[in-house]
């Protein structure tokens, strides 16, 4: 199975089981007297509000993982102790300023205005 027929299925089968689990509530509700169902609907909201803290919590933690650090040549730079820039690593450091309807292009690269 390829990654995005992976990712497809656990979409699919999170959908299902969330339908399943607010379908299978309401029906509880439905069912039950009014003060059991104000209860149930209380239980079911603190639930609700728990498992969103512990996604917020989650995803706060992968991305503080996925973002990058310095570049290594930064620091390498000036730093006895530094480890070795890797290679097609480069630091790039630019200012520009522009009055009135001046246009300014920069980039840390290659790049092709206009076709020239």
């Amino acid at each position: 199975m390829t990654t995005r027929w992976r990712d497809r299925l656990w979409v699919v089968l999170v959908i299902l089981v969330v339908g399943l689990v607010v379908a299978g509530a309401g029906v509880l509700v439905a069912v039950a007297e009014l003060e059991n169902a104000d209860k149930i609907a209380s239980v079911i909201g603190a639930a609700a509000g728990v498992l969103g803290l512990v996604v917020s919590g989650a995803s706060a933690v992968q991305a503080r993982r996925l973002r990058p650090g310095p570049p290594r040549a930064a620091l390498a730079e000036g730093e006895p102790d530094a480890p070795a820039a890797s290679p097609g690593v480069r630091d790039v450091s630019m200012h520009a300023e522009a009055t009135d309807d001046a246009r300014i292009y920069q980039a840390g690269g290659d790049m092709t205005i206009n076709d020239r």
